[in-house]
């Protein structure tokens, strides 16, 4: 992890207020609670979640240290390095959104308000039925998972999409089939995103979850409410908003969490237990949405159709930005591409380069061969995993005069060659970045906290107005099914054989 060059202060930046502004973020809900007096105890951290405590800079002062810590046996460290380890995957590569969290005028919230309304995620209403009524379907599973404490069904807001989907828990089959399916995959393309989200190199992982999660949805306020459908018109943003969502469902209750102290690392090493309520952990900046926007989506119920959502969708400023310059002859633009678009981008750009491989090398080759030069192909073409992220290239013809190119394979061979030259692959990749900064408003974080055991409690300013460490919620999402897929095959093999 790098820390991106940011500025001693940029830990304290998001909560100072200055005088007549408001802050850039505010909590209304605590993020996490006390585990019960009466939880199961979890010592080895088989059935808890590891997240940061700090943001990633003061991890990443905790990194530099840790080699003179472990130089006497890393067992001596007990359960922090176990901890600390596991909980460093769960951020934003190359730490995403920091600066976004810190944008000049944004208002970072839990909810977003229209007027005296407050909008988020919440329980669908389910009508009381009648004595001795007869129930069956979705109704029934409903009131049986509230009646257990089980997973639920929530309604949540897409906010870059102008969409509210109503998700209920996917159950285990599916969960253990989306599983079996990433255990089994062969392609690896490593990481390449030059620390930005959204990258494509997972995208068959990407997709066989969202496929969980779409299977799961069983209303949405889009007047056609099948899997594709809802795909070409969701945005790509808010898939970290479904993961988040899915997860909510199956983790209605919370789940256990654990982090580590990285204020000193030689001074303490103590690990913080609670539980973390994964319901309170999306954070919206209500100054992107504008009045007419919040209105659109201050109906949960109200069906829209695909015109509709197109205008909600082209209100936000971020898409009219400026041409960016290439070079003397060459302008791009970007967008943010649907899921669908997305997705085909992806697997289209994975897809060329096993080709390229299978039919270069033969089949013939080992997998650790293959592995490799797939791998080295990644690195080639890597422009093509934001390939959808380009809208268009203009060129420049003189005396004001631009030629325009949108053909998807022209972009993604356009791609190919921009890949190629140093120069012009960082300048792109880094426009690309503060564009999807800027486009993504709705993230999952949660704040940082100050350890118990060594560092003074934070204020009640330091609480309200929070640090907030944006999260990789798919990162959490898979290792949340990990643990699943663990608790259902060790409660299956303790159930014995009734025939035997």
């Amino acid at each position: 992890m790098t820390d991106n060059n940011k500025p001693d202060d940029i830990d304290n930046a998001q909560n100072t207020l200055d005088d007549g502004k408001e802050p850039n973020v505010e909590l209304s809900s605590p993020c996490k609670t006390p585990r019960p007096k009466d939880a199961k105890a979890d010592p080895n951290f088989t059935n808890t979640l590891s997240l940061p405590m700090k943001t990633i800079r003061q991890t990443n002062k905790a990194l530099e240290e840790l080699p003179s810590l472990t130089a006497g046996g890393e067992e001596a460290m007990g359960s922090w390095l176990q901890v600390y380890t596991a909980g460093f995957s769960h951020y934003q590569a190359g730490g995403s959104f920091e600066d976004s969290l810190n944008r000049e005028g944004s208002a970072w919230r839990q909810n977003v308000k229209a007027g005296e309304m407050k909008m988020g995620i919440v329980k669908p209403r389910v009508a009381a039925s009648a004595d001795g009524a007869k129930l069956s379907g979705d109704s029934a599973l409903f009131k049986i998972g509230n009646a257990l404490g089980l997973g639920g069904t929530l309604k949540f807001p897409l906010w870059h999409s102008g969409i509210w989907l109503s998700i209920k828990d996917p159950g285990e089959s599916p969960l253990l089939a989306m599983e079996r399916k990433i255990a089994e995959q062969k392609i690896v393309l490593g990481r390449q995103s030059n620390g930005i989200a959204f990258s494509s190199v997972n995208v068959y992982t990407r997709r066989w979850w969202l496929e969980v999660a779409f299977s799961s949805i069983y209303d949405a306020t889009y007047t056609n409410r099948n899997m594709k459908a809802l795909m070409k018109v969701i945005k790509i943003t808010d898939a970290p908003l479904i993961a988040w969502g899915l997860l909510c469902t199956i983790h209605p209750n919370g789940f256990n969490l654990a982090q580590a102290c990285v204020a000193d690392i030689h001074k303490c090493q103590h690990v913080v237990e609670e539980l973390v309520n994964l319901s309170k952990l999306c954070w919206t900046d209500n100054n992107m949405l504008s009045d007419d926007q919040k209105q659109f989506m201050s109906d949960r119920d109200k069906r829209h159709n695909f015109q509709d959502i197109e205008k909600y969708q082209k209100q936000f400023s971020f898409n009219n930005h400026d041409k960016i310059q290439i070079n003397e002859n060459l302008y791009m633009t970007f967008k943010v591409p649907t899921i669908e678009e997305y997705l085909v981008s992806g697997e289209r750009w994975v897809d060329s380069i096993v080709d390229v491989v299978e039919r270069g090398m033969g089949s013939g080759l080992s997998d650790a061969i293959k592995d490799q030069y797939i791998s080295e192909q990644g690195r080639a073409t890597t422009l093509r995993q934001y390939a959808a992220w380009i809208d268009k290239l203009y060129i420049d013809e003189g005396e004001g005069n631009f030629s325009i190119v949108e053909d998807r394979e022209t972009i993604d061979l356009a791609c190919d060659r921009f890949s190629a030259q140093k120069d012009i692959c960082d300048l792109i990749f880094k426009e690309i970045g503060k564009f999807i900064d800027l486009a993504t408003f709705s993230i999952i974080g949660i704040p940082t906290y100050n350890c118990p055991a060594c560092e003074k409690p934070q204020t009640d300013q330091e609480s309200k107005y929070p640090t907030i460490i944006p999260l990789d919620i798919e990162e959490t999402f898979f290792t949340l099914v990990r643990l699943k897929v663990i608790e259902i095959i060790n409660r299956t093999n303790s159930i014995k054989d009734p025939i035997s």
